[in-house]
Protein backbone atom coordinates (compact mmCIF):
# COMPACT_ATOMS: atom_id res chain seq x y z
CA UNK A 1 0.00 0.00 0.00
CA UNK A 2 1.57 3.42 -0.71
CA UNK A 3 0.64 6.79 1.04
CA UNK A 4 1.14 10.20 -1.03
CA UNK A 5 1.87 12.58 1.24
CA UNK A 6 1.50 16.57 0.18
CA UNK A 7 1.91 19.94 1.03
CA UNK A 8 -1.23 19.85 1.90
CA UNK A 9 -1.89 17.58 4.07
CA UNK A 10 -1.42 17.75 8.08
CA UNK A 11 -0.19 15.81 10.71
CA UNK A 12 -3.24 14.33 12.21
CA UNK A 13 -4.58 13.40 8.42
CA UNK A 14 -1.35 11.72 7.99
CA UNK A 15 -1.47 9.67 11.20
CA UNK A 16 -4.96 8.79 10.56
CA UNK A 17 -4.17 7.40 7.34
CA UNK A 18 -1.38 5.55 8.59
CA UNK A 19 -3.28 3.92 11.35
CA UNK A 20 -5.76 3.05 8.24
CA UNK A 21 -3.44 0.85 6.57
CA UNK A 22 -1.85 -0.50 9.38
CA UNK A 23 -5.21 -1.96 10.84
CA UNK A 24 -5.51 -3.16 7.14
CA UNK A 25 -2.74 -5.31 7.22
CA UNK A 26 -3.17 -8.78 8.74
CA UNK A 27 -0.45 -10.20 10.54
CA UNK A 28 0.26 -13.95 9.33
CA UNK A 29 1.33 -16.36 12.06
CA UNK A 30 4.40 -18.71 11.23
CA UNK A 31 3.85 -20.71 14.70
CA UNK A 32 1.98 -23.02 12.12
CA UNK A 33 5.00 -23.57 10.26
CA UNK A 34 7.21 -24.80 12.82
CA UNK A 35 7.05 -27.87 15.41
CA UNK A 36 7.54 -31.95 15.07
CA UNK A 37 7.85 -33.33 12.08
CA UNK A 38 5.36 -35.99 11.68
CA UNK A 39 7.73 -38.15 10.11
CA UNK A 40 9.54 -40.45 12.74
CA UNK A 41 13.25 -39.57 11.33
CA UNK A 42 16.11 -38.84 13.18
CA UNK A 43 16.30 -35.27 12.70
CA UNK A 44 20.78 -35.59 12.31
CA UNK A 45 20.01 -37.92 9.50
CA UNK A 46 17.53 -36.10 8.04
CA UNK A 47 19.59 -32.94 7.76
CA UNK A 48 22.13 -35.26 6.40
CA UNK A 49 20.20 -36.45 3.57
CA UNK A 50 19.56 -33.02 2.46
CA UNK A 51 22.82 -31.61 2.26
CA UNK A 52 24.10 -34.46 0.19
CA UNK A 53 21.25 -33.96 -2.50
CA UNK A 54 23.09 -30.97 -3.42
CA UNK A 55 26.05 -32.96 -4.76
Amino acid sequence: MTLVINKKLTAKEIKSSLEKIIKKNKQVGLRKHFGLSKEKIDALEFQKQARNEWD
